[in-house]
């Protein structure tokens, strides 16, 4: 009797999660997609360096990124349910892997999440950097 509880619990949680992920894809998908939603923060990262492109795409993420010989950047936009999660991770031969991580409302101002994003990376980098002199 536990058990069958146990796993209708279960089974119900699983059901409410894949529910509310394809709710929130199809209210993306109607916003334009992820590329359209956030343009204007895949616009400014995409000219940070001209051989950044996107990398992968699906209905509610997208990475936008750029790899050489010496390394690779890619930052992750994952929409969940009110929030944005931009993830920034990176690989250099040098100075290893890094990664910051943001969280902000889903509607903010995509500039103002820019120049937060920017910001803490040059504060990132900048203390990276002094640990090398």
């Amino acid at each position: 009797m536990v058990w069958t509880i146990l796993i209708a619990v279960v089974v119900y949680i699983i059901f409410k999660f894949v529910s509310d992920n394809n709710k929130q894809a199809s209210i993306i998908a109607k916003q334009g997609g992820m590329r359209n939603k956030y343009r204007t923060l895949i616009d400014y990262l995409m000219s940070q360096r001209p051989d950044v492109k996107v990398i992968h795409e699906d209905s509610t993420s997208i990475i936008v990124g750029c790899a050489s010989a010496g390394g690779s950047t890619k930052f992750i936009i994952a929409q969940t349910f009110g929030t944005v999660t931009v993830q920034w991770k990176s690989s250099d031969i040098i100075t290893g892997n890094h990664e910051l991580e943001w969280q902000f409302e889903e509607f903010m101002d995509q500039t103002k999440m820019s120049e937060k994003m920017e910001n803490d990376i040059v504060v990132y980098s900048t203390n990276l950097l002094s640990k090398f002199k």
